[in-house]
């Protein structure tokens, strides 16, 4: 579905879902980056991480995709932008 959001097309173009098993086991999908030039690196490898073949790869749940998101994560984010996190 990030792949969809971030590129306006989807990951594995199949017709059946035969087609789309195909597609992902053998990898098929392109990169966002050649789809959507100037896309964000760190959003590219969570989407990237959301494709793994072995689901152990992928991330355990959507709260971890959005804390992988740039900005997903408030703490983290202000602790490199050099911020005072504790108010």
């Amino acid at each position: 579905m990030l792949f969809e959001i971030f590129t306006g097309r989807r990951a594995f173009d199949a017709k059946t879902m035969a087609d789309l098993i195909k597609a992902h086991e053998s990898g098929a999908s392109p990169t966002p980056s050649s789809v959507v030039r100037d896309l964000d690196p760190a959003v590219e490898r969570v989407i990237m991480r959301c494709l793994e073949r072995d689901p152990a790869k992928r991330p355990g749940s959507t709260l971890a995709v959005a804390a992988a998101l740039p900005g997903g994560d408030p703490l983290a984010a202000a602790l490199r932008g050099g911020r005072d996190a504790i108010a």
